[in-house]
């Protein structure tokens, strides 16, 4: 039989574990969700070339995340800092609920 592609079958290696899941949910979080109680707040300080709307959309999906994976009934909201020329230069986050 003929193929595509030029495969070598080898024997005698050892297929590897299926990796198993972690059972920690909060291995992934990127941001201090976990360390917030309602009113803190940080702040994610833009670098040159960050596109604000996707840095802000970012951190409200990580936020809506752990609000359904960990925290239930945890609220978070974004609020965009402009420089006097109005280009955003950061985005705070703070836990209100």
């Amino acid at each position: 039989m003929s193929y595509i592609y030029d495969y070598m079958v080898q024997s005698g290696i050892p297929c590897p574990r299926k990796r198993k899941r972690s059972k920690s949910k909060q291995k992934n979080v990127h941001y201090p969700f976990p360390d917030m109680k309602i009113g803190d707040c940080f702040f994610h300080n833009l670098l040159p070339g960050d596109v604000p709307e996707r840095i802000s959309r970012r951190i409200k999906v990580a936020g809506a995340n752990y609000n359904r994976r960990i925290a239930k009934g945890s609220v978070f909201t974004t609020r965009e800092y402009h420089d006097q020329d109005g280009r955003v230069y950061k985005i705070g986050c703070w836990r209100t609920k």
